[in-house]
């Protein structure tokens, strides 16, 4: 599958199907095709199917570690201007809401319809005190070595391996 260059990554991304665009971004911790590989069959028929890693995640790979909603945003407003895409419709579940309701804001002539799934309204400074613990109640646990080699196994190119700083950086945004 193919990956574009922008401005300071490689954005990895996989399509498949016909018809009007929809760009499907992933929650925090997936993939675009795992997040929503049961809808994708079901869409390809009527609809073009794009499912890019968003930075930090999964195979879209760049230098710096750490990132935001709004960063994730700017990132897929230049890949749809990068595709050549006159208007998308955006389906955006969990952290992938937020990124959409970003681009809507920003960029509202660029989106034909908007869809959130499980989108919290912002993230709390109690989400973020707890964020410094995070890796702490993680790894306390043997079950969660599952985890942990979950989020290596899906995100090593994204994060070079280094899934603490990818799960802190997760959970502040």
């Amino acid at each position: 599958m193919p990956y574009i260059k922008l401005s300071d990554l490689n954005l990895y991304y996989e399509e498949v199907g016909i018809g009007e665009p929809v760009i499907f971004l992933h929650n925090a911790f997936s993939r675009g095709i795992l997040a929503f590989s049961a809808q994708i069959p079901v869409l390809q028929n009527k609809y073009h199917c794009i499912m890019p890693d968003l930075r930090g995640h999964g195979r879209t790979k760049c230098d710096e570690l750490k990132w935001t909603i709004p960063q994730l945003a700017e990132d897929i407003i230049e890949f749809i201007n990068k595709l050549e895409l006159k208007k998308v419709n955006l389906i955006g579940f969990s952290m992938g809401g937020g990124v959409a309701f970003y681009i809507a804001t920003k960029c509202p002539k660029l989106i034909n319809s908007l869809l959130t799934i499980g989108t919290a309204s912002c993230v709390t400074d109690g989400i973020k005190s707890n964020a410094n613990n995070f890796e702490y109640h993680i790894i306390k646990n043997e079950e969660d070595k599952n985890y942990i080699n979950l989020l290596k196994h899906n995100h090593f190119d994204a994060h070079k391996g280094e899934w603490k700083s990818f799960a802190k950086t997760s959970v502040m945004n």
